[in-house]
Order: C-alpha cells, then structure tokens, then sequence
C-alpha cells in the first residue's frame, strides 16, 4: 500500500516485480555483508558487536525523584487524564512518547508539542527508537489505533 511505501503489490504472481524485488535487495550487495550462514561480516559484524543491548549502560537516575503518578484531581475527559499521567511521567527527563503521526486522532493533541514526544509514520522506526530509549533503562510509550496492535505486537516481538 501507498501509505506504508510499498511499491511491489504482488511480487509473489508477478514476475516483473519478482525481479524488480531481487535487483533492489541485490543492490545492497549483501555477499558483502553476509558470509554464506547469513552471519555477518566484516565492519558489519563489529558494529552489531559493539551495539549488543547488553552493552549498554543504563542511564543515569533522574535527580527529581520519582513523582508519584496519582492525578492531583479527578480528570473531567479521557484527554484530560491521559495527558496529565503521561505528562507526570515525563517531568521525570527519563520518558519518551513515539506515535505513528496520530496523537490527535487519539484525541491527546497537545501532546504533540512536546519536546519528548514524536510522531512519524514509519511504526518499524518508531519501535526501534523506543527499543533502544528502554534498552539504556529509560522509559517510554507508543501510542496507536487498536487497529494497529497486531502490526506493532509483531514488531515488539
């Protein structure tokens, strides 16, 4: 589909787009990359051991404490409770907010200004961001459609 950049709809029945798939994958030169196990190699494989999670160091304990989460006053609206938890959450320096461009349409829009939230239509990207926010001990949230839960469940798995 357009919406998630797709030009090859039937690569499986149409030959032409088989072919158009092999030249674009071959184009990254993956003899390169790859030995004949499918193990990297090369200044590839030193990278993907240098970036192992594990490696990271946690970040550093926010110096404010931690807040408690509990709303000071009983929340009139589903926009008014939401933006105030997560906004707590994020008084912290430690949190960051990652939605595929529909903070409005989840009725939370002033969110959307927030120096530590982001919006982008790409949800692949925006769960390797949020990966590796939490690999270094932060914390952080995605926000989508319901409708999206299985592309994005398979995405975390």
């Amino acid at each position: 589909s357009d919406l998630h950049k797709t030009p090859l709809v039937s690569p499986r029945v149409k030959p032409e787009q088989l072919m158009r798939l092999a030249h674009w994958l071959a184009s990254y030169q993956p003899a390169d990359l790859f030995d004949d196990g499918g193990r990297a190699k090369g200044e590839l494989a030193d990278a993907i051991a240098e970036a192992r999670w594990c490696s990271f160091a946690p970040a550093e304990a926010p110096r404010s404490g931690r807040p408690t989460m509990a709303p000071s006053a009983r929340a009139a609206t589903f926009t008014d409770a939401v933006t105030g938890v997560v906004r707590r959450h994020a008084a912290r320096e430690d949190f960051l907010l990652v939605s595929p461009d529909e903070l409005a349409s989840n009725r939370l829009p002033a969110l959307a200004d927030e120096q530590w939230a982001y919006e982008l239509l790409a949800e692949e990207v925006l769960l390797e961001w949020l990966a590796g926010w939490t690999a270094s001990g932060r914390r952080g949230v995605l926000v989508s459609y319901e409708a999206f839960a299985p592309l994005l469940t398979s995405g975390l798995v």
